[in-house]
């Protein structure tokens, strides 16, 4: 039995089967009814507010998908109700980031949403992107419950991990071992337990212990379990770049290419000088999540590659659809700089005056420091001159 079906099953059936969680059957209406749910969510986050998140998710509900259940085991249960606090704690700290990030000036859009023919129900897909991090995306699963849609679980690209699981990891470093010790005499529980001893040495920031253990579970499951490869693939970035190497190598052939794996590959094939792949990956990505946005990533590969044709045109796209967004202004300045297009450059330089809170003495700074052929032009000098 898959880690997986052991981690889960129990407490999916309890959720689903005795609260009628039902699937979002595919029509226009129920179109509307889900875009519209993504549009409140989006402006519940930017408005500073979790509370559409938290009555959607049904937090009592969710609980049962975070925490390990045997009836037979008190003391599992006493600590489980023991443990709601930190629960409820880690749960708020979801929607509590993201209102955060977007205080601190990064984005979290609401961008597409799809109905998904194997899951037989909708999903809502947000993108996140900060200037430090890069870019990610949460897949919301939607359900049904009571003539109300509900939140069944976040899907987090980046991590290959959704929300339950995330804090599930949180509630085994908690857990004392000895409980999961108590289980039932079922055999395959041996791997959650190995599964705490690397959540407990990732807490402790033993990379080489926690890579250990989660390399060795991995093995035990003979590489079938996508949840462990990817904690695998995660912990592997603390060790060097020939475990990360291999860890993303056993993804791409153990599991089916899909819009996560393509995110988490870009740098493995970045590194390998891959580019015509990282276009690729970026276009799965892109055609499942609808996000025009991915054309800043489009652009900034073909920079890295020299194509600046190519890179002129994603940056340009990215102008005219989200003119508050600035760095595709400058890395287009940055190509103009390479192709000696003042003229081209001095308009840009209006351009983020006008779309942006810059000063005219600091982009005139910035010019100065960075672009040397368009600050020795004639067209410069005599912009310098004009009024801002």
């Amino acid at each position: 039995m898959k880690l997986y079906l052991v981690f889960f099953f129990l407490c999916i059936n309890l959720c689903h089967g005795q609260h009628n969680f039902l699937k979002i059957n595919n029509s226009l209406e129920n179109d509307y009814k889900i875009k519209d749910f993504g549009l409140r969510l989006s402006k519940s986050y930017a408005s500073g507010k979790n509370t559409m998140f938290l009555n959607s998710i049904l937090p009592d509900t969710f609980y049962q998908k975070v925490i390990l259940h045997d009836n037979n085991n008190q003391k599992l249960s006493t600590f489980n109700t023991k443990f709601k606090k930190e629960y409820t704690t880690k749960l708020h700290s979801f929607s509590k980031e993201i209102i955060q990030h977007l205080k601190d000036g990064n984005f979290y859009n609401f961008v597409s949403y799809h109905f998904d023919p194997i899951d037989k129900t909708y999903h809502i897909v947000f993108r996140y992107y900060s200037e430090k991090t890069g870019i990610d995306y949460h897949d919301y699963r939607i359900l049904h419950h009571k003539e109300n849609l509900v939140i069944d679980d976040v899907f987090i690209y980046s991590t290959g991990q959704k929300l339950s699981e995330a804090i599930k990891l949180f509630y085994l470093s908690e857990i004392p071992k000895t409980y999961i010790l108590a289980f039932s005499n079922n055999p395959d529980y041996k791997y959650i337990l190995m599964l705490k001893n690397f959540v407990d040495a990732n807490v402790s920031n033993n990379h080489q212990k926690a890579y250990r253990h989660i390399s060795l579970l991995n093995k035990s499951l003979q590489y079938k379990d996508r949840f462990v490869a990817m904690l695998k693939l995660e912990a592997s970035r603390n060790i060097d770049e020939e475990a990360y190497f291999e860890s993303m190598e056993e993804v791409l052939h153990n599991f089916k290419s899909d819009p996560s794996t393509d995110l988490s590959a870009i740098r493995y094939h970045y590194l390998n000088k891959d580019y015509e792949t990282v276009f690729k990956c970026l276009n799965n990505i892109q055609n499942h999540t609808n996000d025009s946005f991915l054309d800043f990533e489009k652009g900034n590969l073909s920079f890295a590659t020299k194509n600046y044709e190519s890179a002129t045109v994603f940056y340009k796209k990215m102008i005219e659809n989200y003119p508050s967004f600035h760095l595709p202004k400058f890395s287009l300045l940055a190509i103009y700089e390479q192709e000696n297009k003042t003229d081209n450059a001095i308009q840009l330089l209006d351009i983020i005056l006008n779309t942006s809170s810059y000063k005219k003495a600091t982009l005139i700074k910035k010019v100065k420091n960075q672009l040397p052929h368009i600050t020795n032009s004639k067209a410069f000098k005599n912009w310098k001159k004009t009024s801002s």
